[in-house]
């Protein structure tokens, strides 16, 4: 407490040993059960474009410039509520 007072790095509290052991579970999981890492990936691409055409279906124009440059993990888009109802809000 002394260092932390003082501005210094130092480690003083219990490492969440409860986490660690869920991270290596889950990494476990990941890398050596079924589907291999090689379909998650695939199964990923799959769901995001997915969400993509859903997103271009609603009108919702996606941040990323080219589709090709669009991540698999995450989705942004943009849109305007001075140019939805408020119907279509609620859809969101």
């Amino acid at each position: 407490m002394k260092a932390y007072e003082n501005g210094s790095a130092a480690y003083f509290a219990t490492p969440p040993v409860n986490l660690i052991y869920a991270f290596h579970a889950s990494l476990s999981a990941i890398t050596k059960s079924s589907p291999s890492l090689a379909d998650r990936f695939k199964l990923h691409q799959e769901a995001s474009k997915r969400i993509k055409a859903a997103a271009r279906e609603l009108g919702l124009k996606q941040l990323p410039i080219e589709p090709s440059l669009a991540s698999n993990g995450m989705t942004a888009v943009c849109f305007s509520y001075h140019t939805m109802t408020k119907e279509e809000l609620t859809v969101l």
